[in-house]
């Protein structure tokens, strides 16, 4: 990663759509709380472009922002403990399923 490029912090983040009518094949979205964004206050809450590559806990978006992921909002880790989905972690934020 260039030096001008810095990674942005995304607290208490959850997995979103760009829009509630957006087909799952256009891919999810993140929104949480940034810090160190160019463009926003620290701590205002944001929605990311889509993802695009993830490892581990860094992920980079659609617009090219490179994201470290901190720990998931809590609402959204229940959640997926009453879905019975994937529950994330700092260490183990996305899993990405294949469709084939």
């Amino acid at each position: 990663m260039s030096e001008d490029k810095k990674r942005i912090i995304l607290k208490d983040w959850s997995v979103t759509q760009l829009s509630p009518y957006s087909p799952p094949e256009m891919g999810v979205c993140l929104s949480g709380k940034a810090y160190g964004h160019p463009r926003y206050a620290d701590g205002e809450e944001i929605h990311t472009s889509r993802v695009v590559k993830s490892d581990k806990n860094i992920v980079t978006t659609y617009s090219g922002s490179v994201y470290e992921l901190d720990e998931p909002d809590q609402k959204f880790v229940e959640y997926c403990k009453r879905v019975g989905s994937h529950v994330p972690t700092k260490y183990d934020p996305i899993r990405w399923v294949d469709s084939d």
